[in-house]
């Protein structure tokens, strides 16, 4: 198979993803959370919502290859 079409499987913080030319998403749910994962040839983003009786917390975070921008 040629070098383009090769994928590479891993986890992030219990998330399975596939690495490939083609956006890929998982997403973990939890009682109090949601942690959704996009991913990219070369980057990926990661949005994560908590939240409890009185309060909502959404966190955004694009990796940008050595750049990461983080959103709280």
């Amino acid at each position: 198979m040629p070098a383009e079409f090769q994928y590479a499987t891993g986890t992030y913080n219990s998330l399975l993803y596939k690495d490939s030319h083609t956006p890929k998403l998982a997403a973990k749910r939890s009682a109090n959370s949601l942690h959704i994962l996009f991913t990219f040839p070369s980057h990926s983003l990661h949005i994560q919502i908590g939240f409890n009786s009185d309060s909502l917390q959404i966190q955004f975070r694009l990796n940008l290859g050595s750049v990461q921008i983080k959103i709280i």
